[in-house]
């Protein structure tokens, strides 16, 4: 999506319309639309709705900014490559 890592840890299913994702930005609180490439459509379509977020555990929990980074780290490591998500400055 493009999206800070706060923010794409926050989109809902709500959120997903024919558009695109609506997402309101944590750091400028600005509302934006972000279009959906067709690949990540058919992803979305295949993932099990468990919780309000997209980005959520097999309970249903959202995933926090910490955990999502460390598995893309952990991703992309196991590829050989190393990564630094997006981190969010106070």
């Amino acid at each position: 999506t493009g999206q800070r890592i706060g923010d794409v840890c926050a989109l809902r299913w709500g959120d997903l319309g024919p558009m695109g994702f609506h997402v309101r930005q944590q750091k400028r609180g600005k509302r934006v639309l972000v279009p959906v490439h067709s690949e990540l459509a058919a992803a979305l379509s295949m993932v099990p709705k468990r919780g309000i977020t997209i980005l959520s555990d097999a309970q249903g929990s959202p995933l926090s900014v910490e955990r999502l980074r460390r598995e893309l780290q952990e991703f992309t490591r196991s590829l050989g490559a190393e990564t630094v998500p997006h981190r969010r400055t106070p």
